[in-house]
This record gives C-alpha cells, sequence and structure tokens, in this order.
C-alpha cells in the first residue's frame, strides 16, 4: 500500500477526526474485508539519490527518469508486473504503445493536482541537490562519478565516521 494511506489509517485505529482530507485513506476497509482494494493504478516517485517518477497499474510499472541514472539505466522504464514481478527486464523499447498510454493517464493526472492544488509538480521544481544546487547531471557517467561512494569498505568508513543521531 500507498505512504499516504498510513495517517489515515493511524487516525482512524485511534478515533480521532482530524476534520481534514488526506490523499490518502484508511487500509481499515480493507483489513474488515469491506473492499478488496482501493486504485487500481497510481503516480509513483523517487527522489532519495535520482529525481524519477512514473505510473503503476497493476499490470505495469513505467518510469521515467527526469535526470540521468546513476547506475545507467535508460530514461524509459516498463516493466511487465505479472510476467516480471522482480522487475529484472525492461520492455519499454518493445512496448512503445503502453509507454505512451500510461504516459498520458499520468500526465492527465499530474495536471489534474495541479490543477487541484494550484502548484507545478515538486518533482519539476525541487532543487537540484546532487550538484550542489547547479545545474542537473548531463550524463549518467557524471551522476556516477559524483554520487559513487565506492566499495563496501568505503561505505561502512564512510558511515562510521556520520554524525550520531
Amino acid at each position: 500500500n500507498r505512504q499516504q494511506d498510513l495517517v489515515p489509517t493511524l487516525l482512524e485505529l485511534a478515533e480521532i477526526d482530524a476534520g481534514i482530507d488526506f490523499d490518502g485513506q484508511s487500509l481499515m476497509k480493507l483489513v474488515r474485508g469491506e473492499v478488496a482494494s482501493f486504485d487500481s493504478e497510481f503516480y509513483i516517485t523517487e527522489c532519495t539519490w535520482m529525481r524519477k517518477h512514473g505510473w503503476r497499474t497493476p499490470q505495469w510499472k513505467l518510469i521515467l527518469a527526469l535526470e540521468p541514472d546513476f547506475h545507467f539505466k535508460p530514461a524509459v522504464e516498463l516493466y511487465d508486473l505479472v510476467a516480471d514481478p522482480q522487475e529484472l527486464r525492461n520492455v519499454a523499447p518493445a512496448n512503445g504503445d503502453v509507454v505512451e498510454a500510461l504516459r498520458r493517464r499520468m500526465e492527465a493526472f499530474i495536471a489534474r493536482r495541479e490543477k487541484q492544488t494550484g502548484r507545478t509538480n515538486p518533482m519539476l521544481t525541487q532543487g537540484d541537490w546532487t550538484r550542489g544546487g547547479g545545474a542537473p547531471f548531463t550524463s549518467s557517467q557524471e551522476a556516477y562519478e559524483k554520487l559513487y561512494i565506492g566499495d563496501r569498505r568505503t561505505a561502512q568508513k564512510l558511515q562510521a565516521g556520520a554524525p550520531k543521531k
């Protein structure tokens, strides 16, 4: 399920009426067996290391990179989740019609949300922290060179030197 459903679920369990509408919904209807599922497709984002967004349906997962991928993955990825649940085979090159259909649905959703909120999609406006506020990476090689932290020992050294929380 989606993170946006956590707060409404916890509030319902705590019997608290927040008096506001959430993007998500309580999962308790699923728990009680009142519904089998909620949304069959939805917008997805990823922006921990690279800015990517996409559209997910029960069968398909479309991922569009908004900047070069430091793992050298292509800008467009499409996975058939029924045939390939581990997302090992990118089938975008052979399924351009599916890519375009999902892209149109994603863009329509984004346009609706921008109109509802009066804000531009944050995936398109957030700062580019990967280069210290500069221009976005121009290639996967540049992203790799700037973001690669080395082997496991290097990573452990970096983690050991991190400030304790």
